[in-house]
């Protein structure tokens, strides 16, 4: 049996920036952090949306991530998010809309992240 296959960077960035967006959004409208197995849940959903497959070392990997890059942008780039931004973020669930300027923003953080990370390994 084979693993399946690892994301490439740009598809490991925006599930990233899927699951910090989902943390903001959870924070914002309860003001907690997203449990375990909703990041788990949403990452299953994410790829299954996308068509992708990730062996299960990437998806924990990218999973463990969220919440801590979600706090750097909370801390860095503190907003609130009403309904409207929530919105303009996911346009079609589970996909988030890339013209927004905030979802720009957090995604430059994620890939910033991931491309640090590289050079950890």
């Amino acid at each position: 049996m084979t693993s399946p296959p690892n994301l490439d960077l740009r598809a490991q960035t925006e599930l990233l920036t899927y699951l910090v967006a989902s943390q903001l959004l959870a924070k914002s409208a309860t003001g907690e952090w997203l449990a375990i197995e909703h990041q788990v849940d949403l990452s299953r959903l994410w790829l299954v949306t996308h068509a992708d497959r990730a062996d299960w070392l990437q998806r924990v990997s990218i999973s463990s991530w969220a919440q801590r890059v979600a706090e750097r942008v909370d801390m860095s780039f503190p907003i609130e998010i009403d309904v409207q931004s929530a919105l303009a973020m996911f346009s079609e669930q589970p996909r988030l809309e890339f013209g927004a300027p905030f979802v720009r923003t957090v995604y430059q953080v994620c890939l910033n992240h991931l491309a640090n990370m590289c050079w950890l390994a």
